[in-house]
């Protein structure tokens, strides 16, 4: 993450960002990415199963990197979003109201409770801002041989249970809005019967890059 993060500046192209990533990745030891790595800028960041692209980065505009590694076949991920200078003050807000959310769900999960309940605690705070309509119903996944399992499956209305020993990713969705959506944040967290080990740690706040 940090060498994608330092590759991002105006006029660099996502494939560009996205090279400097995964040879970093690669030389730290990962086996490759389980999944189609994403980097995406602007507009971009709205789609939900993105690519990088040959599209050039511009100043005013967010930048969504999301990154996975493989090690001895299991997998980890991580998303963060970057801002290039001056970006929409919503947009900002969307990010803090994520990060809000994330933490609110990090907090709900122990051993036992349901999948349910750990969605609810980060829905309360989107639908609280009035966003829920623009907030999916997943936000997270197990995270193991698959960089995304379907067990547990952390979501609206699901009735998996959390189990300790699992490894589960969150906060998985954004703000599906055109005028503030975009800005994503993703960590794997490890459960366990003491209390919850997030395993990334890459600072968490929205980035800046001039």
């Amino acid at each position: 993450m940090a060498a994608a993060v330092q590759a991002v500046a105006s006029g660099v192209r996502e494939l560009e960002v996205l090279a400097e990533a995964e040879y970093a990745m690669l030389k730290a030891g990962s086996g490759g990415s389980p999944f189609r790595p994403q980097v995406v800028s602007g507009s971009r960041s709205l789609l939900t199963h993105p690519s990088a692209s040959d599209k050039q980065i511009q100043a005013g505009e967010i930048v969504v990197i999301h990154l996975g590694a493989t090690v001895e076949g299991y997998c980890a991920k991580l998303c963060r979003t970057v801002a290039v200078g001056d970006i929409d003050n919503g947009q900002r807000a969307v990010y803090e109201l994520l990060l809000k959310a994330q933490a609110k769900a990090i907090a709900a999960l122990k051993p036992g409770i349901a999948v349910d309940e750990v969605d609810s605690a980060a829905r309360m705070v989107i639908e609280e801002s009035g966003l829920g309509k623009s907030f999916l119903d997943v936000i997270g996944y197990g995270v193991g041989i698959r960089q995304s399992e379907f067990y547990p499956i952390i979501g609206k209305g699901r009735s998996d249970r959390i189990e300790a020993g699992m490894v589960v990713d969150l906060l998985l969705p954004t703000i599906y809005r055109q005028d503030i959506g975009g800005p994503r944040v993703t960590d794997c967290i490890y459960v366990a019967d003491s209390g919850t080990e997030l395993l990334t740690d890459y600072p968490r706040q929205l980035v800046q890059a001039e």
